[in-house]
Parts: structure tokens; C-alpha cells; sequence
């Protein structure tokens, strides 16, 4: 009877922890649950107050979401009956062990912590990185997703997006226009002048140029095949498609005022002169000095050494006669 009343407290102990366990496992996934839920409101509010993190509200949740597995996960071994001490001591151990053979993964973590705390990036900000250039799509512990231009998708550990250089596009004010226009050399001063004007009043009252004391525009450089103007202005849109389309406007304008003043845009030219490759002529070493006046008799000139052969005379009138009838 003993025996049996033994067994019977050992199983009623037994449901009774694994009652408390499942009880404690759906509370504990309730609040889990709930952690995603409020995360995701806070978010929001986030993006529509510059004062909020996301970043650092993401690592609350999962920090969160990390604690409430670790609180849960202790009240069911301590409900099933099992020492706690022992385990925790093992665990220790064995931390040590996993931490001595993952320094790796402890450094991405420990860049996860860098980039929360100094937070030079967030979710759907698009960066530049020595490893990879895109849309960041999730940090993680271990490793940033970033999402490139061509829809591939890089995982980034985060040890190495923390002591790299990291430029974030998203995050301009405003954009810089700083551009070189090459007139031809046809250009006359007035001319020049009167397109440098012309240009700086426009880009002065433009819309989207900000900071109207720092338009620049002035006659720059002599170039080999052009004249050129520097310009430069800073364009009040951070957006990097509205910026080109913005810049496209400002360069419809400028040809406008090119044309109205016929002033032509320079291309790349090169001019070759090609020197005859005839040597001159020496005048004195070819003309022969004039001949002198001489009023005494002319010497005759010397005879030629080249003889033509003569044919032979006849000598009688028989030889005559014969070469008459040969005719």
C-alpha cells in the first residue's frame, strides 16, 4: 500500500509540473506574441518622429523575445523537478567552452551592439560598404541583409560593417550639382559673359536650388578644345531619382540659354598640321655665277670626243654610177 501511495504522489507531482509548465509556456508565448505586436506599433511611430531609433527598438525586441525564453524555459525545469544549480553551473561551463570556439560569432555580436549604439544605419536605408551596396533589409545579430541594386541579397557580418566605412545615402539633405560646360572657342567675350549671367540668375530662381549664396557659376578654364564654365548648387530634393530629373530640367534650361545666345557646347577636337617632308632647295649651291663680258675673239669650243661614223665617199665614177642605181 506504500508502494502504491508512492507512486501515486510521484505521478500526481509529475502532472502537476507538466500542468504548470504548459500553463507557463502559453503565457510565456502570449507575451511573446505581444512583444512583436507592440514592437510594430513603436516602429511606426518611429518613422514619423526623427527623436525615435528603429534600430535600437528592433534590438529591444529581441531582447525582449530573448529574455521571455529564458524565463520560461527556467520556471519549466524547475516545475519538472530538476536542479537548477547543477544545471546552471553546467551551463556556465559549457558557455565557456562555446565562447572560446565561437569568437567569431561573439565579435559579430558584439558589431550588432556597435551599430545599435551608434545606429549609422536602419531598416530600408540604402549604404555603401566595402563588402556591398543596396537596401539594408535586416539587422541581425550575426549579419546585416542588404538587398544591391540587382536584387541579389548579401549577408554582411556585422563585425565587418562596424569597423568599415559606411555611407548612407538616404540620410541627404540635399544634393550637390557640380558639373564642367565646354563652349567652343568661336565664343566671343560678350557672349560668355552674358551665358554666365543668364545661368546664375537661373539657377538663383529656381525652385529646388537651395542656398541661393551658394550658386557658383563663372568662366573656369582654358581647355585644349573648349572654354569652360564651372557649375555648382545644391538641389533641395535627397531623392535619387527626383534629383536627376531635377537636374534634367537645369540642363533643358541652360541649352535654352545657349541657343538664345548662339553660343555652341565644345566637344573634344584635335587640329594636325602636317609639314611637308620635301627638303628646301639651296639656291646657292644650284645657280652658276653669270658669265663674264669678254670682247675678244670667242675661243672655238672643244671638240667632242664622241664621233658618229661617216660613211665612206666614192672615189671613182664607176663607184658613183653603182651607188646611183642602188638608190
Amino acid at each position: 500500500a506504500l508502494l502504491v501511495l508512492d507512486f501515486n504522489d510521484q505521478v500526481s507531482n509529475l502532472i502537476s509540473g507538466i500542468s504548470t509548465s504548459l500553463i507557463a509556456v502559453t503565457f510565456f508565448w502570449g507575451v511573446y506574441r505581444l512583444v512583436d505586436v507592440f514592437a510594430d506599433e513603436v516602429v511606426l511611430i518611429a518613422q514619423t518622429n526623427d527623436r525615435l531609433d528603429t534600430n535600437i527598438i528592433r534590438f529591444g525586441r529581441q531582447l525582449t523575445k530573448a529574455l521571455i525564453i529564458i524565463f520560461a524555459f527556467v520556471i519549466v525545469v524547475d516545475r519538472l523537478g530538476y536542479n537548477l544549480n547543477g544545471l546552471l553551473a553546467g551551463l556556465g561551463l559549457g558557455g565557456l567552452a562555446v565562447a572560446l570556439a565561437a569568437q567569431e560569432a561573439l565579435s559579430n555580436l558584439v558589431g550588432y551592439f556597435a551599430i545599435v549604439a551608434d545606429s549609422p544605419f536602419a531598416v530600408g536605408d540604402f549604404i555603401v560598404t566595402e563588402k556591398a551596396s543596396g537596401t539594408v533589409e535586416h539587422i541581425g545579430f550575426r549579419s546585416t541583409r542588404i538587398r544591391q541594386l540587382d536584387q541579389s541579397l548579401v549577408l554582411v557580418p556585422n563585425s565587418i560593417l562596424a569597423s568599415s566605412p559606411i555611407t548612407n545615402w538616404t540620410r541627404l539633405s540635399k544634393r550637390r550639382l557640380d558639373m564642367n560646360l565646354g563652349l567652343t572657342y568661336n565664343t566671343k567675350p560678350d557672349q560668355l559673359l552674358s551665358v554666365v549671367q543668364e545661368i546664375r540668375n537661373m539657377l538663383e530662381n529656381h525652385p529646388r536650388v537651395l542656398v541661393k549664396d551658394s550658386v557658383f557659376v563663372q568662366f573656369f578654364n582654358f581647355n585644349e578644345s573648349s572654354l569652360d564654365l564651372r557649375i555648382i548648387c545644391y538641389i533641395n530634393e535627397p531623392n535619387w531619382g527626383l534629383f536627376h530629373a531635377i537636374k534634367e530640367d537645369i540642363y533643358i534650361r541652360m541649352m535654352q540659354i545657349l541657343d538664345e545666345h548662339g553660343v555652341e557646347i565644345a566637344f573634344p577636337t584635335r587640329t594636325i598640321v602636317i609639314e611637308s617632308a620635301t627638303p628646301p632647295i639651296d639656291v646657292h649651291a644650284t645657280l652658276t655665277p653669270p658669265a663674264q663680258a669678254y670682247s675678244g675673239p670667242r675661243a672655238a669650243p672643244p671638240e667632242s670626243d664622241l664621233s658618229l661614223p661617216q660613211p665612206e665617199q666614192p672615189t671613182s665614177t664607176d663607184e658613183i654610177s653603182d651607188a646611183e642605181g642602188h638608190r
